[in-house]
């Protein structure tokens, strides 16, 4: 139970009580770059108008929804 306080205060980073989907895919795009799961850089395959970060959480909402 301990792990889960843990984990909702590192999700809730404005401390509103609440863990939104963004917050959580936030959380999780922020921890694969960290660590070096995917590249934080551009990507010259994507449109201008799309950054790396929005590919990666249209990517992870996709994949936590299967």
């Amino acid at each position: 139970m301990d792990e889960a306080y843990t984990l909702h205060g590192m999700l809730d980073k404005n401390k509103d009580g609440k863990v939104t989907w963004d917050k959580f895919l936030e959380f999780v795009s922020n921890w694969l770059i960290e660590r070096g799961y995917v590249r934080s850089k551009a990507r010259p395959d994507l449109p201008s108008s799309v950054s790396e970060r929005t590919a990666l959480h249209k990517g992870l909402a996709n994949l936590f929804s299967l």
